[in-house]
């Protein structure tokens, strides 16, 4: 997905307000989602909303890309987009849960992000339908489903195998010889057969 439509897409979950609100969680909020440094009186401007929101999405990306190659993945941008997608609205602490410290496989981290809506409401968890429709579009971006015109390579071999052996009678033999377009489109394929 091109950056700025995938920036807006962020913006368009997130909707802009100029003055402090109380999200469904009870957190003073303003502009695009933003929560640090709110109080119920706090007033602000688009133009500096827009500022504040390309600056820390900048700083997610980075954050995120450093921890993702620290723990062995090889994310592409697609995915880099989803997951700062989900960081930006859940936290930078939930990419450790998500990954369980970088344990778990690509396929079962996409497997993992529609597990991630639901909000705690008056002290209770509960899901909310916002969350819903977003997990199922940063799902779809980090399968890269949104991408298939412009897709990349970045399944491994173990990301592969795994895929592989959820396909029933599955006899693929991987030898190394194609190319980078061919693998993301063999992993989405046997992505799509295996679900």
């Amino acid at each position: 997905m091109n950056r700025q439509s995938y920036l807006d897409k962020i913006k368009e979950f997130e909707g802009f307000r100029a003055h402090a609100y109380k999200c469904p969680a009870g957190i003073w909020t303003i502009g695009y989602g933003r929560t640090s440094g709110v109080t119920s009186s706090s007033v602000t401007s688009k133009a500096a909303e827009e500022r504040w929101f390309n600056n820390y999405v900048e700083g997610l990306e980075k954050e995120i890309s450093i921890y993702m190659e620290e723990h062995g993945y090889a994310i592409v941008e697609y995915q880099l987009q989803a997951l700062t997608s989900f960081i930006y609205n859940l936290g930078y602490g939930t990419l450790m849960k998500l990954t369980n410290n970088g344990k778990r496989s690509i396929l079962e981290i996409s497997k993992k992000i529609p597990e991630y809506c639901n909000a705690t409401v008056n002290g209770k968890k509960v899901k909310l339908a916002g969350l819903v429709r977003r997990r199922a579009w940063e799902k779809d971006l980090f399968d890269g489903k949104l991408e298939a015109s412009e897709a990349k390579s970045n399944p491994t071999a173990k990301d592969l195998q795994e895929l592989c052996n959820e396909v029933s009678g599955s006899d693929l033999v991987i030898d190394g010889k194609i190319g980078k377009k061919s693998v993301t489109a063999l992993y989405n394929y046997i992505k799509e057969v295996s679900t």
